[in-house]
C-alpha cells in the first residue's frame, strides 16, 4: 500500500457517535452521495457497494476492520484497491478525525496517480464534512431521544 493522501477534521460529537456511524456500513450511504446501494454478501463479511458511473469503483467490495480507536475500510474489487483509515482522538471540543487514504501501489499501474491524489483527496474531504454533519446531527438526536 502507498500512502495517497490525508485529511483531518474535528467532529462536534463525541468519539463514540463517530465510532458508530462509521463502523456501520449500511450508514454510508447517509453521508456518501455517490453510493447508489450498498448489500452484504451472502456471508455477511463483505459489503457490496454500489456507486454512480462517474466514480473511480462504480462497484466495489469492502470490508470494515474496528480497533480501538480506529475503523478501516478495505476495498477491494473496482479498478483501485484501497484502504481507507479513521484514525479519531477525543478533543475537548468533539472528535478529530484523521482520514488517511492509502491504494494498492498493483492497482493502479498505469493511472496518473500524482494528477488524481488532488481531486481525490477534494472528494474525500467533502465526504468527510458530510460525516461531519450527519453525525452531529445523529449525535443530538440521539441526545434529545435519551432526556
Amino acid at each position: 500500500m502507498q500512502d495517497f493522501f490525508t485529511n483531518d477534521l474535528l467532529i462536534h460529537a463525541n468519539q463514540n457517535a463517530v465510532m458508530a456511524i462509521l463502523a456501520n456500513p449500511r450508514k454510508l450511504i447517509e453521508w456518501d452521495p455517490e453510493i447508489q446501494s450498498i448489500s452484504e454478501d451472502k456471508h455477511g463479511h463483505r459489503f457490496i457497494i454500489l456507486r454512480t458511473n462517474s466514480a473511480l469503483n462504480p462497484r466495489e467490495q469492502m470490508t470494515i476492520s474496528v480497533k480501538k480507536n480506529t475503523v478501516i475500510y478495505h476495498s477491494t474489487g473496482g479498478r483501485v484497491a484501497y484502504d481507507v483509515i479513521f484514525s479519531l482522538i477525543t478533543e475537548e471540543n468533539g472528535t478529530a478525525v484523521t482520514e488517511q487514504v492509502l491504494l494498492d501501489s498493483a492497482s493502479v499501474k498505469g493511472l496518473p496517480v500524482k494528477l488524481l491524489a488532488p481531486i481525490a483527496k477534494h472528494a474525500f474531504m467533502i465526504n468527510l464534512t458530510n460525516l461531519a454533519t450527519f453525525v452531529e446531527r445523529w449525535a443530538l438526536m440521539e441526545d434529545g431521544e435519551a432526556k
